[in-house]
């Protein structure tokens, strides 16, 4: 099955020297649903990692569709602005241990002089992710999460007893109207289960 990812890297020396190796990827989530209507919704997950830490600082940020068109609206306010901006999303929270867990996305532009950049930085807690980008990979980001908002705008919705009504009414009719597909079907559950018993119709 194929799966859409986009990565985004950067690196950087840290104040003692270390080179750093700091990413984000976009790609497509799932959150499981216990509502009698849907199984499963689509969602936009913004995974920030540094490769030179543990595995277990990295920080998913996971959106609604709706969200994630919010992240492209607002990066494209930043990089209109003619000045420096920081522009942090709504907080998300969750609660681990008994503890309320803080997630922060925030959006930014920094000009120094005749030159200008741009950031994604993802924070949760003491862990800080911030990833550089240029202008074509920060255009590029945001239209990935404009698209993602879309395409991941889905439920896989659970079937109801009219759907199932509406099936087999659709498969009688069919059969009504075309006798031969019961030879077909047949033949069909024969090579599934073998040959049918002698006697058997």
């Amino acid at each position: 099955m194929k799966r859409q990812i986009y990565p985004f890297y950067c690196k950087f020396n840290d104040k003692a020297g270390k080179e750093q190796r700091v990413g984000l990827e976009i790609s497509e989530g799932v959150k499981k649903l216990t509502d009698s209507y849907a199984d499963q919704e689509g969602r936009v997950v913004a995974r920030f990692f540094n490769t030179t830490m543990a595995k277990d600082t990295q920080i998913r940020y996971t959106m609604e569709p709706a969200e994630a068109f919010e992240v492209y609206v607002r990066m494209m306010k930043v990089f209109r602005s003619t000045a420096a901006v920081k522009d942090k999303l709504p907080p998300h929270k969750f609660s681990k241990e008994g503890k309320d867990i803080m997630t922060n996305l925030t959006i930014e532009k920094w000009v120094r002089g005749e030159k200008s950049g741009y950031a994604l930085a993802c924070q949760r807690g003491e862990v800080s992710h911030n990833v550089s980008l240029r202008e074509g990979g920060f255009l590029y980001a945001a239209e990935v999460f404009k698209a993602m908002s879309v395409s991941c705008n889905w439920q896989d919705a659970r079937p109801t007893k009219d759907d199932a009504v509406t099936a087999l009414t659709t498969i009688k009719n069919h059969l009504e109207s075309k006798p031969q597909a019961i030879g077909l079907l047949r033949q069909l559950h024969a090579m599934i289960t073998g040959p049918a018993p002698a006697g058997g119709r």
